[in-house]
């Protein structure tokens, strides 16, 4: 875990489809909020797709990825009627994350590296990849083998907090 790290910057070198569907996989056991699965995934590795994508993404930072993973859920699933699917909306969201992290630690495993993103445009996302509308793109996770960073790429500032910063240990006092 302590290895793992957001790769910008991929090797010209594609993913091939088994590692693809490992690394698909450990979504699929991500924890998810009383058992549901309501998300679905999209796995793209053609190139004019992925630049297609990249277009409307100004969180994709670096070159093109050879893949991409878009997370999507699917609010037919998640919740019937206003009240359920407000009140399932934060655990939905919270499942957005196990899955990511599932399929971030799965390819980091498999020597392939990831990057997670949420600065995107959803509806052009949706449009490109023609999702129905039940469904929504939530996150999109780029997928490569980690490349060289150009002296003139984009990096930033490694800030290690200790863990001590982080945590409160009991209850904050009066």
């Amino acid at each position: 875990i302590q290895s793992r790290r957001v790769t910008r910057f991929f090797a010209n070198k594609e993913v091939s489809d088994d590692i693809l569907w490992t690394i698909l996989g450990a979504a699929r056991w991500a924890p998810t909020a009383s058992g549901r699965r309501v998300h679905r995934y999209i796995c793209i590795n053609e190139l004019n797709t992925v630049k297609k994508i990249k277009l409307v993404t100004p969180g994709m930072v670096g070159n093109i990825p050879p893949a991409i993973v878009v997370i999507c859920v699917n609010w037919n699933l998640a919740g019937i009627g206003h009240f359920e699917k407000e009140k399932s909306r934060g655990n939905t969201y919270i499942d957005v994350g196990t899955s990511m992290v599932s399929i971030l630690l799965a390819a980091h495993a498999l020597g392939v590296g990831a990057g997670p993103i949420t600065s995107f445009s959803s509806e052009a996302v949706a449009a490109i990849l023609n999702i129905p509308n039940e469904m929504r793109p939530e996150m999109l996770i780029t997928l490569g083998y980690p490349g060289k960073i150009p002296s003139s790429g984009f990096t930033l500032p490694k800030v290690r907090v200790p863990i001590q910063d982080l945590v409160q240990w009991g209850p904050f006092p009066d």
